[in-house]
């Protein structure tokens, strides 16, 4: 499960939407698209945000002048926003996976639960390795 400060982060990159422009300087569509999926995707697995912030300041997309592109200002605000965010996940305590009481011990065989009886069609067919040397022969 994902922290919900990351998710809504991720969801934040996911839902960006950018002002598409043409014959003036912007950012190439696919490279942004790529880039802000990617860490979507890595803020969602869990990924250091050292890391993302260091990618992030580091990032760089190719300018286009003809073709369409995004508005570099808006993207680079919402790049801004996105360290922002970053650092105070950064700064935020450890949430740990882990469950608040550890599971009380099993005391008597009572506890243990029956073995389960396997249909009889699975109880009679034939082992893998057994069905591997009757297909392939024994090798010596």
């Amino acid at each position: 499960m994902t922290d919900p400060a990351r998710e809504q982060l991720a969801r934040t990159l996911d839902d960006a939407r950018f002002t598409a422009v043409r014959l003036r300087e912007a950012y190439d569509l696919s490279e942004v698209d790529w880039f802000l999926e990617s860490i979507a995707d890595r803020l969602r697995a869990g990924a250091p945000c050292e890391q993302l912030i260091g990618d992030t300041q580091g990032s760089r997309f190719r300018v286009v002048r003809m073709r369409e592109g995004y508005d570099m200002a808006e993207v680079d605000a919402l790049l801004d926003t996105l360290v922002t965010g970053l650092q105070g996940l950064q700064s935020q305590p450890e949430v740990s996976a882990a469950p608040a009481t550890p599971p009380a011990p099993m005391t008597s065989a009572e506890d243990i639960p029956a073995p389960v009886a396997l249909p009889p069609a699975v109880q009679e067919s034939e082992s893998g390795m057994s069905r591997f040397r009757r297909l392939f022969g024994r090798r010596s």
